[in-house]
């Protein structure tokens, strides 16, 4: 999705599920490379697409490196 800046990132891996769009969930990661990525995008038990104009809010707190 985007990557922090050195001084914004965290020691290790974080991890985080998230609601998407009506019933989706997805996986949040913020890695302490600094790349923030999302994965596993599902409604129920099935994988889906997460498609142009998905809804995607998410939080995470973490101490910074």
């Amino acid at each position: 999705i985007f990557t922090l800046p050195n001084g914004y990132r965290p020691n290790s891996p974080i991890y985080t599920i998230c609601q998407g769009s009506g019933n989706c969930t997805w996986m949040l990661q913020v890695n302490s490379n600094g790349a923030v990525t999302f994965s596993r995008y599902r409604n129920g038990n099935t994988n889906t697409t997460a498609d142009t104009g998905t809804w995607l809010p998410f939080q995470a707190t973490f101490i910074a490196n």
